[in-house]
């Protein structure tokens, strides 16, 4: 990583420490899920909380949430506050600046889901003690973190290209929130109505029923990491500062 990089991600921390309402406003919206997934669930659920879905959906959704409360002010915030003049006048390079504030965004989303998977993890021990530390079945734990960390990636590749042509900052992150838990809703929908149906036999859905649940999430993650590949390298390819320039 550049100095250049590590200086536009310094810069994005410090514009969240020196925004009062920005801060207080990432706390709130981040601490309920934060509680509900960290220590409500893993206290209610028991043993199905190391070997379920549950810290997978949790670390998911901390992951994009904290994704879409951060990313779109990467660029379109700095147009409203007047500030993206001064930061494009500058000597750091288009792809430090691109990258800085997209790796901001996604260090971020990937500390908030690893924090919740370990707070989940002493919350059970501690309502559920047995004389030994307990963690995560392997494949659980490997699937709550590869996740959270590539739809993090999408999360902050997409909020770039979409801050860069959004008017506003709320533009881009209600743009980024429909694009971001639409589809898993709708997938989360379908996969549960395929379930069902799976029980009742027949179909697809029988056949759904048979796959093996690794490596149907070995090839989504390889098919992730592709997309998210392909995302932010043509988030890159879009930030252009003589267009953005003429723009502001």
């Amino acid at each position: 990583m550049s100095q250049d990089t590590r200086t536009v991600m310094w810069k994005e921390w410090r514009s969240i420490l020196r925004s009062q309402s920005r801060r207080w406003r990432v706390i709130a919206m981040l601490g309920a899920p934060l509680i509900l997934f960290g220590v409500y669930v893993p206290w209610d659920a028991g043993e199905y909380w190391l070997i379920g879905p549950p810290p997978i959906i949790g670390a998911i959704a901390l992951a994009i949430l904290t994704v879409v409360l951060t990313i779109p002010d990467s660029i379109a915030g700095e147009r409203e506050r007047h500030t993206l003049e001064t930061l494009l006048a500058s000597r750091l390079p288009d792809r430090a600046i691109v990258l800085g504030k997209l790796g901001f965004s996604f260090g971020l989303a990937s500390m908030i889901a690893i924090s919740m998977l370990v707070l989940g993890l002493v919350t059970f021990n501690l309502a559920h003690w047995n004389g030994s530390v307990t963690t995560y079945e392997l494949w659980t734990g490997l699937a709550a973190l590869t996740f959270s960390i590539l739809m993090a990636l999408l999360g902050a590749g997409v909020g770039v290209s979409v801050s860069l042509r959004a008017a506003s900052a709320q533009e881009a992150q209600q743009t980024l929130t429909m694009l971001m838990f639409l589809p898993p809703t709708f997938l989360g929908i379908t996969m549960m109505m395929l379930g069902r149906r799976a029980s009742e036999g027949g179909g697809i859905a029988e056949l759904m029923s048979r796959w093996d649940p690794v490596h149907v999430g070995i090839v989504l993650a390889g098919i992730l990491l592709i997309v998210d590949v392909f995302v932010i390298v043509s988030a890159v390819k879009r930030f252009e500062r003589a267009q953005l320039i003429q723009v502001v």
